[in-house]
């Protein structure tokens, strides 16, 4: 698969020119190849065209899809498609991530840095093989993408549930995976930090503390938090749930504490809603390959 063939058939070279070379000039700037701009924006230019196809081996290339991914949501916010708020929490999740690992950039594992950017099977193969299988089961068996999956959840002649119960299955694989990366960083910073991380966001992250490793930005935090509920509501349905508001035609997310024995979380949204959730957890989860590709470039 050519990883340049989403941006490719979504951003058009000369309408998108001063944006490109903007995220062109970022990517350069946080690898620290300033020298090589118009050589890079040849090469972006012969990728983009068709002339040449992407090389995962090639450095140049590299530096090209990292500028791809840096520029997209530029655009995306530009065109009215990426909310601003959502902007700053996706470069807020990238400057977390990349300082979270960048002063143990020496030491950090090579390994690591090239499978999550490369999106290779990591951690324990046979979990992350099982939880993929899912995902592209999914997207294959009606032939989806995300914009038909976002037409199915928005279509009102579709049952509630129907569409309620569609959402809990992309989402719990979808989040299996992100958590599977997650805990394959947090297994590698606690070499660094000192720390035995669980399997939660929330020890990951460090959510419910305020210390140096706890995100800075509030809304990070909160939406954080709000993707480990959403998972702990589709699994435990008996307790908490996602539950359908028939009057209202709304939904209700609801998180419940055993040993409060108390709901600790309760919000409504509309069914339409449960799209955005989905989206906010790809861009989280995709920045880790980002950051993972930017890292792995300066450490070269």
């Amino acid at each position: 698969m050519n990883k340049l063939d989403s941006f490719i058939r979504n951003i058009d070279l000369e309408e998108h020119a001063a944006f490109i070379k903007k995220g062109l000039n970022k990517a350069l700037n946080i690898v620290n190849r300033q020298q090589i701009e118009t050589q890079a924006m040849d090469q972006f230019r012969r990728l983009l065209k068709g002339v040449d196809r992407y090389d995962h081996n090639n450095e140049m290339h590299r530096i090209v899809y990292l500028a791809a991914i840096l520029t997209r949501p530029e655009i995306l916010l530009y065109e009215n498609k990426m909310e601003p708020w959502l902007y700053e929490l996706r470069n807020e999740w990238f400057e977390y991530l990349f300082g979270r690992i960048f002063p143990y950039l020496d030491s950090f594992s090579n390994q690591i840095l090239e499978e999550l950017h490369s999106d290779y099977p990591f951690g324990e193969v046979e979990v992350y093989k099982t939880i993929a299988e899912r995902i592209l089961f999914n997207i294959q068996r009606y032939k989806y993408s995300e914009e038909v999956y976002q037409k199915y959840l928005f279509n009102e002649k579709i049952h509630p549930w129907a569409r309620i119960l569609e959402f809990e299955n992309h989402y719990r694989f979808e989040y299996a995976l992100f958590l599977t990366r997650c805990a394959y960083f947090g297994k590698e910073v606690s070499r660094f930090e000192g720390k035995e991380y669980q399997l939660k966001l929330t020890s990951i992250f460090q959510l419910y503390e305020n210390n140096e490793i706890t995100p800075g930005s509030k809304e990070l935090i909160k939406q954080l938090k709000r993707l480990q509920i959403i998972r702990n509501a589709i699994a435990h349905p008996e307790r908490a749930g996602i539950r359908y508001l028939e009057k209202k035609h709304k939904i209700k997310i609801m998180n419940y504490n055993p040993k409060k024995k108390k709901y600790t979380y309760e919000e409504e949204i509309t069914l339409r809603e449960l799209w955005n959730i989905g989206y906010i957890l790809t861009i989280i989860d995709r920045t880790f390959v980002d950051v993972a590709l930017a890292l792995s470039l300066i450490k070269g």
